[in-house]
């Protein structure tokens, strides 16, 4: 059978593998989609190629194309990873507040507010004692608030970007493994343009 010649069969599946496949598309739905290959990937058609006398006048041509393809494909990534590089955070302090600890500090915040309002009242109507004592109370609140957030504070290494995919990520965050392509699944795409380009 000559049906692998028709047009409507993918030609880089005859020859590899499609990383536009419909049934097994590495980049759909990710940031850098390469869109669909809407031709047949039929593995009856890429055993008839592979048996058939014709191959090596087409082989070149096709291979040739599919070489090209990934070359593009690599090059993409490189220049997404050097864009990523750029953006990466470098290492040092940072912290992550959690919904109720940002709901507390808000309400400690606004109570310690209150309380300097309330030792200006005082001030005003002469109870030097009594402001003084609002004063006291909104100086520890601010204490409690800064340790609140220093108790959520850390030190990272920074973000890295993987040479392979160019995703960031900060690899000092606890069961981070960024890089697997069930994580990425972008990530087995660009593996597998490297290892064919």
């Amino acid at each position: 059978g000559d049906g692998w010649k028709d047009k409507n069969v993918c030609k880089r599946f005859l020859v590899g593998f499609c990383p536009n496949d419909p049934q097994d598309n590495w980049f759909k739905n990710t940031r850098r989609d390469t869109g669909l290959c809407n031709k047949v990937h039929s593995l009856h058609l890429r055993e008839l190629y592979l048996k058939h006398p014709d191959r090596p006048k087409y082989e070149p041509e096709y291979e040739k194309e599919f070489l090209s393809y990934l070359e593009g494909l690599v090059h993409e990534a490189d220049a997404w990873i050097q864009r990523e590089k750029k953006n990466c955070k470098g290492p040092g302090k940072a912290t992550k507040l959690p919904v109720q600890v940002t709901e507390q500090i808000a309400a400690m915040q606004e109570q310690s507010e209150e309380l300097m309002k309330k030792a200006e009242d005082l001030a005003e109507a002469g109870d030097v004692a009594g402001s003084k004592e609002a004063v006291a109370s909104s100086a520890r609140l601010k204490e409690d608030i800064s340790d609140l957030r220093e108790k959520h504070s850390f030190v990272h290494a920074g973000e890295e970007v993987c040479e392979v995919c160019g995703v960031r990520c900060e690899p000092d965050e606890p069961n981070k493994e960024p890089w697997k392509e069930e994580v990425v699944p972008e990530h087995n795409g660009h593996y597998m343009a490297h290892l064919g380009g």
